[in-house]
């Protein structure tokens, strides 16, 4: 763990609980995105990073989470 974790008092379980809850949240948050996108019948794999060669709504939307995700330290 890093000075800044051991400073805080937050351990590693702190750390995967508040990654799982940001997935979460982004998941449903670009799941909504694009099933509003699908049901307007709008290009809303273009709005997205990282869904152009995902073929299901579930994978685009867990592709863009994931790169998302990647920007978080």
């Amino acid at each position: 763990m890093s000075l800044v974790s051991n400073l805080l008092g937050v351990t590693r379980s702190d750390h995967s609980l508040s990654f799982g809850a940001i997935f979460v949240v982004g998941f449903v948050a670009v799941l909504a995105l694009a099933i509003l996108g699908a049901v307007l019948r709008l290009n809303w794999r273009a709005w997205l990073p990282a869904t152009d060669k995902r073929d299901s709504l579930l994978g685009s939307s867990t592709a863009t989470v994931c790169s998302f995700m990647s920007f978080l330290p």
